[in-house]
């Protein structure tokens, strides 16, 4: 149903929970001149295994409280609510956390396509596809008594990766260094995951695009901040910003 949350059923493979009512949890600001006290309000979240991975998928409510007017060409107010998007990972192996925000103007036809409700049937999209895609997620990362680990992982890395980018130079750079074995094992299995994540989101997109237009333009909004949170997942585990991981892949 638009706009409401998922609920995962309790019988699933994985750890699917809703987090608390929102509240309150810190101050931030958004690029807006003079904003002040951001609240972040957590809203949705869902928590999975794959492998020897845990990682967690949240998209909150965050309001920023302006000092002053912020206007777009339509509208004009003190205050702003947009998307806080957070990709957790945790294990043994690998952690990490990525985070995306994603502006939220009111919305306006033909020029900005996304609220909050759209926000919320997007995520319950990227939830839903999740859960199908777990059983073949699981299948990439090998046992650690696999006497060819390396080698599948390696490989793995390198399938997820290519499936990502496509032909794009933005991942020629880090394919080569999988090749060649310059990642250790922790930025492969992140590689694998945020690789996955980026490849399901575009998946996403593309069947909304053939199948509702409208919807994919809902989605572009709130699908951006969840690709922000990936790249600064994955760039975090890497050490590199997001500016010098484009700017080194396009070399």
């Amino acid at each position: 149903v638009r706009g409401q949350r998922p609920h995962p059923s309790p019988m699933s493979s994985h750890d699917a929970t809703l987090s608390p009512p929102p509240v309150a949890v810190g101050n931030s600001t958004d690029g807006a001149v003079g904003a002040d006290d951001g609240a972040v309000e957590s809203e949705r979240k869902c928590c999975f295994q794959v492998g020897p991975l845990s990682f967690s998928v949240r998209c909150d409510r965050f309001t920023i409280h302006c000092r002053s007017l912020f206007g777009t060409s339509h509208s004009a107010t003190t205050e702003r609510c947009n998307a806080l998007w957070t990709v957790s990972v945790g294990g043994d192996v690998a952690s990490g956390v990525g985070n995306g925000e994603v502006g939220l103007p009111p919305k306006k036809k033909g020029i900005y396509y996304a609220d909050q409700e759209d926000v919320g049937v997007f995520f319950g999209a990227v939830i839903n596809a999740i859960e199908e895609q777990l059983p073949l997620w699981t299948e990439l990362f090998p046992g650690p008594d696999d006497p060819q680990y390396n080698e599948k992982l390696k490989q793995a890395a390198l399938s997820m990766t290519q499936r990502a980018f496509g032909d794009q130079k933005m991942a020629h750079s880090l394919i080569r260094k999988i090749e060649q074995d310059l990642l250790p094992h922790s930025q492969l299995h992140i590689t694998i995951l945020s690789a996955s994540l980026l490849s399901l989101t575009s998946s996403l997109l593309e069947k909304a695009e053939i199948s509702d237009h409208d919807l994919a333009l809902s989605w572009r909004a709130p699908s951006s901040g969840l690709e922000s949170a990936l790249f600064d997942l994955l760039c975090s585990s890497l050490g590199v910003l997001i500016g010098g991981f484009v700017s080194e892949q396009c070399d």
